[in-house]
Protein backbone atom coordinates (compact mmCIF):
# COMPACT_ATOMS: atom_id res chain seq x y z
CA UNK A 1 0.00 0.00 0.00
CA UNK A 2 1.64 3.31 -1.06
CA UNK A 3 1.83 6.37 1.15
CA UNK A 4 -1.43 8.70 0.71
CA UNK A 5 -0.81 12.63 -0.32
CA UNK A 6 0.13 14.66 2.64
CA UNK A 7 -3.00 17.28 3.45
CA UNK A 8 -2.31 20.59 1.71
CA UNK A 9 -2.40 23.72 4.08
CA UNK A 10 -4.51 26.68 2.10
CA UNK A 11 -5.10 30.40 3.40
CA UNK A 12 -8.23 32.29 2.68
CA UNK A 13 -6.13 35.86 2.00
CA UNK A 14 -9.24 37.37 2.63
CA UNK A 15 -9.62 36.18 6.11
CA UNK A 16 -6.11 36.63 7.23
CA UNK A 17 -4.79 39.40 9.37
CA UNK A 18 -1.05 37.78 9.68
CA UNK A 19 -1.81 38.53 13.87
CA UNK A 20 0.64 35.74 13.91
CA UNK A 21 -0.74 33.03 16.06
CA UNK A 22 -0.31 30.63 13.83
CA UNK A 23 3.64 31.00 13.93
CA UNK A 24 3.74 30.83 17.24
CA UNK A 25 2.04 27.43 17.52
CA UNK A 26 3.55 26.36 14.78
CA UNK A 27 5.23 22.80 16.00
CA UNK A 28 7.43 22.95 12.88
CA UNK A 29 8.56 26.64 12.59
CA UNK A 30 7.00 26.15 9.09
CA UNK A 31 5.26 29.74 8.95
CA UNK A 32 6.61 33.27 9.05
CA UNK A 33 5.31 36.93 9.64
CA UNK A 34 7.18 40.09 7.93
CA UNK A 35 6.02 43.19 7.80
CA UNK A 36 7.98 45.32 5.75
CA UNK A 37 9.99 42.98 4.76
CA UNK A 38 11.14 42.21 8.40
CA UNK A 39 10.67 39.20 10.71
CA UNK A 40 7.53 41.04 12.94
CA UNK A 41 4.46 38.57 14.88
CA UNK A 42 1.76 41.21 16.10
CA UNK A 43 0.67 38.62 18.46
CA UNK A 44 4.33 38.96 20.25
CA UNK A 45 4.62 42.21 20.52
CA UNK A 46 1.33 43.33 22.12
CA UNK A 47 1.75 40.96 24.57
CA UNK A 48 -1.11 38.86 23.63
CA UNK A 49 0.81 35.31 23.17
CA UNK A 50 3.83 34.38 24.42
CA UNK A 51 6.74 32.29 22.94
CA UNK A 52 6.12 28.66 23.51
CA UNK A 53 9.22 27.23 24.84
CA UNK A 54 11.52 24.69 23.13
CA UNK A 55 13.17 23.32 26.13
CA UNK A 56 16.25 21.13 24.55
CA UNK A 57 19.02 20.62 26.52
CA UNK A 58 22.54 19.19 25.55
CA UNK A 59 25.27 18.33 28.31
CA UNK A 60 28.22 19.02 26.06
CA UNK A 61 30.54 18.11 28.70
CA UNK A 62 29.06 14.72 29.33
CA UNK A 63 28.89 14.05 25.28
CA UNK A 64 32.38 15.42 24.69
CA UNK A 65 33.71 12.31 27.52
CA UNK A 66 31.85 9.71 25.73
CA UNK A 67 32.04 10.58 22.09
CA UNK A 68 34.69 7.95 21.07
CA UNK A 69 31.94 5.58 22.83
CA UNK A 70 28.57 6.72 21.08
CA UNK A 71 27.04 5.27 17.82
CA UNK A 72 25.36 8.61 17.69
CA UNK A 73 22.20 6.79 17.65
CA UNK A 74 20.52 10.69 18.69
CA UNK A 75 21.65 11.42 15.17
CA UNK A 76 19.74 8.84 13.42
CA UNK A 77 16.84 8.81 15.22
CA UNK A 78 15.93 12.50 15.21
CA UNK A 79 12.90 12.16 12.32
CA UNK A 80 13.59 15.59 10.75
CA UNK A 81 16.99 14.99 10.87
CA UNK A 82 18.04 18.17 12.73
CA UNK A 83 20.67 16.70 14.25
CA UNK A 84 24.59 16.30 13.65
CA UNK A 85 27.86 16.10 15.49
CA UNK A 86 30.12 18.78 15.27
CA UNK A 87 33.50 17.47 15.70
CA UNK A 88 33.05 17.28 20.08
CA UNK A 89 29.10 16.95 20.66
CA UNK A 90 25.66 16.81 19.15
CA UNK A 91 24.29 20.17 17.70
CA UNK A 92 20.81 20.92 16.32
CA UNK A 93 20.55 22.85 13.26
CA UNK A 94 17.36 24.51 14.38
CA UNK A 95 15.96 24.99 17.32
CA UNK A 96 12.90 26.59 16.14
CA UNK A 97 12.01 23.81 13.60
CA UNK A 98 12.17 20.81 16.65
CA UNK A 99 8.70 19.62 17.48
CA UNK A 100 10.24 18.13 20.60
CA UNK A 101 9.38 14.69 20.35
CA UNK A 102 12.11 13.20 22.24
CA UNK A 103 13.39 10.54 19.95
CA UNK A 104 16.30 11.87 21.11
CA UNK A 105 16.56 12.15 24.48
CA UNK A 106 15.03 8.25 24.40
CA UNK A 107 18.43 7.34 22.39
CA UNK A 108 20.95 9.37 24.84
CA UNK A 109 19.17 10.36 28.28
CA UNK A 110 22.75 11.10 29.52
CA UNK A 111 23.56 13.80 27.42
CA UNK A 112 19.86 15.20 26.25
CA UNK A 113 16.80 16.30 27.66
CA UNK A 114 13.96 17.94 26.09
CA UNK A 115 10.24 18.68 27.41
CA UNK A 116 7.57 18.57 24.96
CA UNK A 117 5.77 21.79 23.61
CA UNK A 118 2.09 20.17 23.66
CA UNK A 119 1.08 17.89 26.23
CA UNK A 120 -1.89 16.10 25.96
CA UNK A 121 -3.59 12.59 25.18
CA UNK A 122 -4.28 10.53 22.39
CA UNK A 123 -6.46 7.48 21.51
CA UNK A 124 -6.60 5.33 18.62
CA UNK A 125 -9.32 3.07 18.42
CA UNK A 126 -7.76 0.44 15.98
CA UNK A 127 -11.07 -1.45 15.82
CA UNK A 128 -12.32 1.24 13.98
CA UNK A 129 -9.13 1.08 11.24
CA UNK A 130 -10.17 -0.39 7.29
CA UNK A 131 -8.70 -3.59 7.08
CA UNK A 132 -4.53 -2.80 5.39
CA UNK A 133 -4.57 0.76 6.18
CA UNK A 134 -1.60 2.65 7.43
CA UNK A 135 -2.03 6.00 6.43
CA UNK A 136 -1.67 7.41 9.85
CA UNK A 137 1.31 5.67 10.19
CA UNK A 138 3.03 7.06 6.85
CA UNK A 139 1.48 10.71 7.89
CA UNK A 140 2.97 11.14 11.31
CA UNK A 141 5.95 13.09 10.96
CA UNK A 142 7.53 11.78 14.07
CA UNK A 143 6.80 7.64 14.02
CA UNK A 144 4.78 7.70 16.62
CA UNK A 145 2.09 5.47 15.51
CA UNK A 146 3.28 1.63 14.17
CA UNK A 147 1.76 -1.28 12.83
CA UNK A 148 2.04 -3.96 15.23
CA UNK A 149 1.69 -8.18 14.37
CA UNK A 150 -1.81 -8.32 14.75
CA UNK A 151 -1.89 -5.49 11.51
CA UNK A 152 -3.54 -3.09 13.98
CA UNK A 153 -2.12 0.78 14.43
CA UNK A 154 -1.05 1.70 17.69
CA UNK A 155 0.79 4.74 19.02
CA UNK A 156 4.37 5.48 21.12
CA UNK A 157 2.21 8.11 23.51
CA UNK A 158 6.20 9.19 24.31
CA UNK A 159 6.82 10.55 20.93
CA UNK A 160 3.36 11.51 19.35
CA UNK A 161 3.83 15.49 19.39
CA UNK A 162 -0.34 15.87 19.43
CA UNK A 163 -0.37 17.76 15.74
CA UNK A 164 -3.05 15.95 14.57
CA UNK A 165 -1.57 14.65 11.01
CA UNK A 166 -2.48 11.51 11.73
CA UNK A 167 -6.25 12.62 12.01
CA UNK A 168 -6.16 14.61 8.54
CA UNK A 169 -5.71 11.37 6.60
CA UNK A 170 -7.88 9.01 8.97
CA UNK A 171 -10.75 7.67 6.52
CA UNK A 172 -12.83 6.83 9.86
CA UNK A 173 -14.20 9.46 11.74
CA UNK A 174 -13.37 9.03 15.54
CA UNK A 175 -10.53 6.31 15.01
CA UNK A 176 -8.07 8.85 15.77
CA UNK A 177 -8.95 11.47 18.57
CA UNK A 178 -6.40 13.89 20.25
CA UNK A 179 -6.62 16.21 23.49
CA UNK A 180 -3.75 19.17 23.97
CA UNK A 181 -4.32 19.81 27.83
CA UNK A 182 -1.11 21.98 28.31
CA UNK A 183 1.31 24.11 25.76
CA UNK A 184 4.67 24.91 27.42
CA UNK A 185 4.93 28.82 27.56
CA UNK A 186 5.88 31.47 30.06
CA UNK A 187 2.41 32.59 30.36
CA UNK A 188 -1.07 31.33 29.99
CA UNK A 189 -2.66 34.07 31.48
CA UNK A 190 -3.77 36.20 28.63
CA UNK A 191 -7.60 35.49 27.10
CA UNK A 192 -5.85 34.74 23.66
CA UNK A 193 -3.35 31.78 25.39
CA UNK A 194 -6.68 30.86 26.81
CA UNK A 195 -8.78 30.96 23.72
CA UNK A 196 -5.90 28.81 21.61
CA UNK A 197 -5.57 26.19 24.77
CA UNK A 198 -9.49 25.59 24.43
CA UNK A 199 -9.31 24.80 20.92
CA UNK A 200 -6.52 22.60 21.15
CA UNK A 201 -8.32 20.60 23.44
CA UNK A 202 -11.47 20.47 21.22
CA UNK A 203 -9.60 19.77 18.64
CA UNK A 204 -12.53 20.31 15.99
CA UNK A 205 -12.42 21.47 12.59
CA UNK A 206 -13.24 25.03 11.92
CA UNK A 207 -16.03 25.69 9.32
CA UNK A 208 -14.52 27.88 6.82
CA UNK A 209 -17.51 30.10 6.06
CA UNK A 210 -17.30 32.46 3.08
CA UNK A 211 -13.94 30.37 1.74
CA UNK A 212 -13.15 31.60 -1.79
CA UNK A 213 -11.33 29.17 -4.71
CA UNK A 214 -10.01 30.34 -7.76
CA UNK A 215 -7.91 33.13 -9.02
CA UNK A 216 -6.99 36.48 -7.34
CA UNK A 217 -9.76 38.03 -9.29
CA UNK A 218 -12.23 37.46 -6.56
CA UNK A 219 -10.21 39.59 -4.12
CA UNK A 220 -11.10 42.91 -3.20
CA UNK A 221 -8.96 45.62 -5.26
CA UNK A 222 -8.17 47.36 -2.38
CA UNK A 223 -6.34 46.44 -0.02
CA UNK A 224 -4.54 44.89 -2.39
CA UNK A 225 -3.51 40.93 -2.19
CA UNK A 226 -1.21 39.03 -3.79
CA UNK A 227 -0.82 35.42 -3.47
CA UNK A 228 1.10 33.10 -5.00
CA UNK A 229 1.28 28.85 -3.90
CA UNK A 230 3.08 26.39 -5.59
CA UNK A 231 5.45 23.42 -4.19
CA UNK A 232 7.88 24.99 -2.22
CA UNK A 233 5.51 27.68 -0.04
CA UNK A 234 2.22 29.43 0.20
CA UNK A 235 3.19 33.45 0.34
CA UNK A 236 0.10 36.14 1.06
CA UNK A 237 0.70 39.82 1.07
CA UNK A 238 -1.62 42.38 1.82
CA UNK A 239 -0.30 45.77 1.23
CA UNK A 240 -2.44 49.03 2.79
CA UNK A 241 -0.56 52.36 1.96
CA UNK A 242 2.98 51.92 3.21
CA UNK A 243 2.62 48.72 4.98
CA UNK A 244 3.09 45.60 3.50
CA UNK A 245 2.32 42.58 5.42
CA UNK A 246 3.73 38.68 3.91
CA UNK A 247 2.92 35.42 5.46
CA UNK A 248 5.26 32.54 4.29
CA UNK A 249 4.33 28.95 4.66
CA UNK A 250 7.18 26.93 4.19
CA UNK A 251 5.83 23.70 1.98
CA UNK A 252 8.80 22.05 2.39
CA UNK A 253 9.35 22.13 6.70
CA UNK A 254 5.05 21.55 6.80
CA UNK A 255 4.01 18.49 8.02
CA UNK A 256 0.12 19.16 7.53
CA UNK A 257 -0.85 18.99 10.44
CA UNK A 258 -3.68 20.75 12.02
CA UNK A 259 -2.60 22.87 14.68
CA UNK A 260 -2.54 26.40 12.67
CA UNK A 261 -6.28 25.50 11.18
CA UNK A 262 -7.17 24.73 14.84
CA UNK A 263 -5.74 27.94 16.26
CA UNK A 264 -6.74 30.80 13.68
CA UNK A 265 -8.81 32.97 15.15
CA UNK A 266 -10.49 34.30 12.09
CA UNK A 267 -10.69 30.59 10.14
CA UNK A 268 -8.47 31.91 7.57
CA UNK A 269 -6.97 28.07 7.38
CA UNK A 270 -8.32 25.57 5.30
CA UNK A 271 -6.82 21.98 5.37
CA UNK A 272 -7.48 19.84 1.99
CA UNK A 273 -7.71 16.91 3.07
CA UNK A 274 -6.29 14.19 0.77
CA UNK A 275 -10.03 13.49 -0.72
CA UNK A 276 -10.30 16.67 -1.54
CA UNK A 277 -7.04 16.78 -3.95
CA UNK A 278 -7.14 13.69 -5.47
Amino acid sequence: MEAPPAPLIDINPKLCVFCGVCEVLCPFGAIKIYINGKRSNPVLEKGCLSEVIREIKIDVETCRRVNLLCDRLCVAVCPLNLLYFNGFSVSISDVSKCPTCKWCENACRSVIHVRKIFSGVIEVYNEKCPVGCKNCVYQCPVGALYVDEDGKVYVLDDFCIYCGACVNVCPIDGAINIKITYINTAALESRMWKIALEKLSKYNFIQNIGEQKGDLAQYALWPKVIKSNDERKLLIQRIVYTKSYTLVLDREVCKGCRICHLVCPKGAVIINKVSDHG
